[in-house]
Formats: structure tokens, sequence, C-alpha cells
């Protein structure tokens, strides 16, 4: 299923309250559709920018340049249900990609 690619503003209410990621993704595994159109496996690979409420900000491990807000679904909250893409963003310049990684690594 294809993500919507929103603007900048709105990738960043998709996500809600940032902080820098500090849930032990090392219990989820699957597939996740990218904003970049193609579907990844999750895996220490994939860099994570920021997390909300479960839910992470992924950077596509083929182009840098598209992000992904994926939720993480559960049953519970104990069982591990799937990777659901919520939104994309995508920069279309280095000087904005660049801008948009110093914003995410203040939260680190």
């Amino acid at each position: 299923m294809a993500v919507q690619l929103l603007k900048l503003d709105g990738f960043l209410q998709s996500i809600g309250t940032a902080i820098r990621p500090q849930m032990d993704m090392s219990i989820y595994h699957g597939a996740f559709d990218c904003a970049c159109g193609n579907s990844h496996a999750y895996g220490p690979h994939i860099d994570l920018l920021c997390e909300g409420s479960m839910r992470v900000v992924m950077v596509c491990p083929n182009d840098r340049s598209y992000m992904t807000n994926v939720a993480i679904k559960t049953f519970l909250l104990v069982k591990f249900r799937g990777f659901a893409s919520i939104a994309g963003w995508h920069a279309k310049t280095p000087e904005v990609l660049t801008a948009a990684h110093s914003v995410f690594n203040e939260l680190r």
C-alpha cells in the first residue's frame, strides 16, 4: 500500500510528541511500507530518527532522503502484530535533508 507523502509540517504533526529513540526495537521483526514506494524488512540496519507514542520514524535504507512514520501494532501492548505506515516525507534537496537530520539529531 502506498504511503502518503506529506509536507514537512504535516509529517511532523503525524509523529506527535517526538523523543529520541529509546524503545528496544530488537523484539520487532517485519516489513513496513516505506515512503520511497518499496517495502523493507525492519532490522538493526534501519536508522530510527525519533519515536512517538508506539510509533517511530524510520529512514529508508536505500535512499536516506525518504522518512516514514511507522506505527507499531500490538495486541494489548504485548503481542506484536506488525507495522503500519502512517505517513512519509521526502527531502527534495540535500540542504533540506541536512536540516531535517539536524532537527532530529537535537533529540538524541
